[in-house]
């Protein structure tokens, strides 16, 4: 992957500071920035890479970041990626179809990308780790900087397992709104393709989309309900010719991996708690998602959410009296 800079002899602020299109702003917090944090991180694991070091899909770019800023492993943004993206207020049925989307393209072989935060991204890197997967976050933050604070047990996870968090910002640069809109082309450069899982028609996924598009990628749009706002976006993309998927091997077939069929789960086999509960209540025949509810003691969206993955998994099937068992 050429020659990999965790010494002093590139001082990546610097060379930040010479771009000539820099914003004012920009240029300040340059000026503001700690180099002893950025020694630290580069003595802590921490790596830099160089525009001639990137894979060739972001040298496609036509304007790829200066430098890329990261931890974790640099040699998994050679494998092939697949984004997953959408909006951080998620539905439940959103987050289920995510984590399903994540954990059955990390089976298939394939690195799980997204941008870290809440909602869709979060759940997406969540199904590749559950899966025993490599996942890589491009970050709006630099790549040390927890954001938001509650993945951080995540992002650890992310770097043992073999994946990684990147960003085109320095080590120890905070959060700001401009931030994230910059590092969306970033995540379609990286990736081979890319599933748009839930996105209002605002959604700052439909950035990363447009990128895509622009590279000439694939772009893959799960549908959601027709009366849901938060998927305005999405079906507008499906209206405009993109590919309406429903299953991650959908997606594997499109991109010349053949569609291999999950093998069904043993009795309990994999499920969580909280599944093997909801299975139990099922035993007797059919049942409504209030029944349920009302069965387990769980919270409805609780409920909701497991039974879309469980349904996706192909453990239940929806009909016209309720839920029941699909194996």
């Amino acid at each position: 992957m050429g020659t990999l800079r965790q010494d002093y002899t590139l001082n990546p602020l610097a060379t930040l500071r010479a771009w000539p299109n820099l914003p004012a702003e920009a240029l300040k917090r340059l000026n503001q920035a700690d180099l002893g944090l950025a020694d630290r991180a580069l003595q802590q694991g921490g790596w830099v890479l160089e525009a001639s070091e990137y894979p060739e899909s972001l040298r496609e770019m036509e304007s790829p970041p200066l430098c890329l800023f990261g931890r974790g492993a640099v040699d998994v943004l050679r494998e092939p990626m697949v984004a997953i993206v959408g909006t951080r207020k998620a539905s439940s049925y959103g987050l289920a179809v995510a984590e399903f989307f994540g954990k059955g393209l990390a089976e298939q072989g394939f690195t799980v990308l997204s941008g870290g935060a809440l909602g869709i991204d979060a759940q997406a890197h969540k199904g590749a780790l559950a899966a025993g997967g490599r996942t890589v976050a491009v970050m709006g933050t630099g790549p040390d900087v927890a954001y938001p604070a509650v993945h951080k047990a995540m992002f650890a996870q992310m770097e043992a397992g073999g994946g990684a968090r990147v960003s085109p910002f320095p080590f120890g640069t905070s959060s700001f709104p401009s931030n994230f809109p910059a590092r969306n082309p970033i995540i379609a450069g990286l990736a081979q393709a890319v599933v748009l899982v839930e996105a209002p028609s605002q959604s700052g996924a439909l950035q990363t989309v447009a990128a895509a598009l622009d590279l000439g990628r694939d772009v893959f749009v799960v549908p959601g309900p027709i009366t849901s706002p938060a998927f305005r976006g999405s079906h507008g993309l499906i209206r405009d010719g993109a590919t309406l998927v429903e299953h991650p091997m959908q997606v594997v077939e499109a991109l010349g991996g053949g569609m291999i069929q999950p093998l069904p789960p043993d009795e309990g086999e994999g499920l969580s708690e909280t599944q093997q509960a909801i299975l139990a209540c099922l035993n007797g025949g059919p049942m409504l998602t209030e029944a349920i509810v009302r069965q387990t003691g769980l919270n409805a969206p609780l409920v909701l959410a497991e039974l879309t993955m469980m349904e996706l998994d192909g453990i239940v099937k929806k009909g016209r009296d309720g839920y029941q068992r699909g194996l």
